[in-house]
C-alpha cells in the first residue's frame, strides 16, 4: 500500500484513533472522511504481475498453451495494458494456429507446372485440334490449400437373409394323351426343381477407414465462370487424384516455416497460403467419400456371407478410434481461354499425374470415334460372315460325298448369299475404315504441326 502523505507537509499520516488520522510532522489532523475522499490509495501489483509471466511463459516454453493464456490472462486481470501478457498471447495465438497443422512437400516448381499443362493439352485424345492457336492463359496461380486426412475404425453391423439354393426331386402331374384310353389323362413325372432356404444372418464386422477431402474455398472462388455441374465434377475427380497419392510425405508446419508480408499475406517457400476453409465443400466431399467407404464396407460384409445371394443386405456403422490431421496441400489452378469460353485445369504440385483439366471436345473427330464403335460391330459381323462360309463349304463337300443333287443346290443357294452380303460388309467396312483413319491422321497432323508450331514461338 502507498504511504499516506500529509497535503501540508509531505509528512507521514498515522491512524490515531478509529475516527481521526495526524501527521507525525506537524500534526495536521485528518477525518476518516476526508481520508477516503482526498487521498487516492492505490496497490502494487507489479510483483504478483512478473510471477504470473514467468509462469505463463515457462508453459509458453513447454507448448503449454491453455495453462500459459491462463496465466497471461490472469496479469492482465491485474493490469490489462501490460505489454508481456498481451505480447505473450499474440505469440500463443499464433503457435496455435499452426499447431496439429501439417504441409505436403511441393515436388513440383509452379512455372515448370505450367510448361507440363501446356504439353498436357495434346495427350487429351478429343480436345479440339486449334487449341493451340486459341487458347489463351489468362491466370495460373499457386497455393497451399486446406485438405482434411480422416483414418479410423469402423463397427459394423450388418444383417441380412442368406439365400442357399439345392435342386430338389418332385413329383408333378402332367396331362398327357393316352393312346389306350384315346384321352388326355394326368401322369405323374419328377422333375427337378431349385429350391431356395431362406436363413437370417447377422454379425460384427471391424473396418479400417482412410480418406482424404478437400475443405478449401479457393478451388470455389477460382472456378467463377464454370458451369457448376462442371465443378462439381472437378472437385470429386481431385478428392479421387489426391486419395491416389501414395508419396504423401506430412511435414509437422511450425510458425517459424512461413512468412507473413506487410499486407498479412502467409506464405511457404514464396507460396501463398489459404486458409479459408468452406464447411458445405467438406461436407460435401465427405459424403462423395463416403458412399466409396459404405459400399466397400457393404461389400466386405458380403463376404462374410457364405450364400448363393443375400437379400436385404443392412449396415449399421458406428466410427471409434477416429483422428483427424488438418493439411495445407500445394496446388495450382490455370484458368484459360478458348474462344471466348472459360476452362480450368487444377494440379497438385506433389505428383505430376494428379490433374484435372477441362478443354473444349473436337465434335467432328468425336464422330469419328463414335462411327469406329460401328466399324467393330461390322468387324465382328465380317467374322461371323466368314464362318458362315466355311460351315457352307464343309455342308457343299457332304453334299458332294453323298451325291445329293438337292442337298447340293440348297448349300450353294445359302452360301451366295453369305457371300453378298460379306463382300457388301466387307466394302462397307472397308470405306468406314479409311474415312477414320484419315479423320484421325488428318487430326494428329493438325495437332502435331500447330504444338510444334507453338513452342517453336514460345521459345524464340
Amino acid at each position: 500500500m502507498k504511504k499516506l502523505q500529509c497535503e501540508a507537509c509531505n509528512g507521514r499520516i498515522m491512524k490515531v484513533s478509529d475516527a481521526y488520522f495526524e501527521c507525525q510532522s506537524c500534526g495536521l489532523q485528518y477525518s476518516l472522511e476526508s481520508i477516503k475522499n482526498s487521498i487516492e490509495v492505490s496497490i502494487d501489483h507489479s510483483q504478483e504481475i512478473s510471477n504470473l509471466n514467468r509462469r505463463a511463459l515457462d508453459y509458453e516454453k513447454a507448448k503449454n498453451f491453455p495453462f500459459a493464456k491462463d496465466y497471461y490472462n490472469k496479469a492482465l486481470d491485474l493490469d490489462s495494458v501490460n505489454i508481456t501478457a498481451l505480447e505473450g498471447l499474440e505469440r500463443i495465438k499464433k503457435e496455435e494456429k499452426y499447431s496439429n497443422l501439417f504441409i505436403v512437400k511441393s515436388n513440383v516448381l509452379p512455372q515448370q507446372n505450367i510448361e507440363n499443362f501446356k504439353r498436357l493439352l495434346k495427350q487429351q485424345k478429343d480436345i479440339e485440334r486449334d487449341i493451340y492457336q486459341e487458347m489463351k492463359i489468362i491466370n495460373a496461380s499457386a497455393s497451399y490449400i486446406v485438405i482434411y486426412e480422416f483414418s479410423g475404425q469402423v463397427r459394423g453391423e450388418w444383417s441380412g437373409t442368406a439365400c442357399h439354393n439345392h435342386r430338389e426331386a418332385q413329383t408333378v402331374y402332367k396331362r398327357k394323351y393316352d393312346s389306350n384310353l384315346h384321352r388326355e389323362v394326368n401322369r405323374p413325372t419328377t422333375e427337378y426343381v431349385t429350391q431356395v432356404d431362406r436363413v437370417p444372418v447377422s454379425g460384427t464386422s471391424y473396418f479400417n477407414v482412410d480418406f482424404r477431402v478437400l475443405s478449401s474455398a479457393y478451388l470455389s472462388r477460382k472456378m467463377m465462370g464454370i458451369e457448376d455441374s462442371q465443378v462439381t465434377d472437378i472437385m470429386q475427380k481431385f478428392t479421387k487424384n489426391i486419395n491416389n497419392i501414395s508419396d504423401f510425405t506430412l511435414i509437422p508446419l511450425e510458425s517459424g516455416d512461413v512468412q507473413t508480408n506487410y499486407i498479412f499475406n502467409t506464405y511457404k517457400d514464396n507460396v501463398p497460403i489459404d486458409f479459408d476453409e468452406d464447411a458445405n465443400v467438406r461436407e460435401e466431399m465427405i459424403d462423395y467419400q463416403m458412399d466409396d467407404e459404405y459400399d466397400r464396407m457393404r461389400r466386405a460384409a458380403r463376404g462374410k456371407i457364405h450364400a448363393d445371394k443375400v437379400e436385404n443386405l443392412n449396415l449399421d456403422c458406428n466410427f471409434f478410434n477416429s483422428n483427424e490431421k488438418k493439411i495445407l496441400l500445394p496446388v495450382q489452378i490455370i484458368n484459360y481461354v478458348y474462344k471466348d469460353k472459360n476452362y480450368i485445369a487444377v494440379f497438385d504440385l506433389v505428383t505430376e499425374e494428379g490433374n484435372v483439366i477441362t478443354y473444349p471436345i473436337d465434335e467432328s473427330l468425336e464422330k469419328s470415334r463414335q462411327k469406329l464403335k460401328e466399324l467393330k460391330k461390322l468387324k465382328l459381323n465380317l467374322q461371323y460372315e466368314g464362318l458362315g462360309l466355311g460351315v457352307s463349304l464343309f455342308l457343299y463337300i457332304i453334299a458332294i460325298a453323298v451325291q445329293s443333287e438337292v442337298m447340293r443346290g440348297f448349300v450353294l443357294v445359302i452360301a451366295l448369299a453369305i457371300i453378298f452380303v460379306f463382300l457388301a460388309d466387307m466394302i462397307d467396312y472397308i470405306i468406314k475404315s479409311l474415312k477414320y483413319k484419315s479423320c484421325v491422321l488428318d487430326y494428329k497432323r493438325y495437332m502435331d504441326s500447330s504444338y510444334g508450331a507453338f513452342f517453336q514461338q514460345e521459345n524464340v
